[in-house]
């Protein structure tokens, strides 16, 4: 059964775990929290849909290992 919480719920719960990180992350929440990569993300090279069937349907994986992966 799935529950509408409403947006206003949604957002009052993103506010409060922003601000929990935040406190948890301390003097260094700004730096780590605002950092931009140096690399743009044009220059990045991302892995196929079917990377893992590729490299691995050839391993003495366990049908189980695999599907984890």
């Amino acid at each position: 059964m799935a529950i509408n919480y409403g947006h206003g719920l949604v957002m009052r719960k993103l506010r409060f775990m922003e601000a929990n990180l935040e406190s948890l992350l301390g003097d260094e929440a700004a730096y780590l929290l605002d950092y931009q990569a140096k690399v743009g993300k044009d220059i990045l090279h991302l892995p196929s849909p079917d990377w893992v069937n590729r490299i691995f349907a050839s391993s003495d994986c366990s049908p189980e290992v695999l599907r984890s992966l």
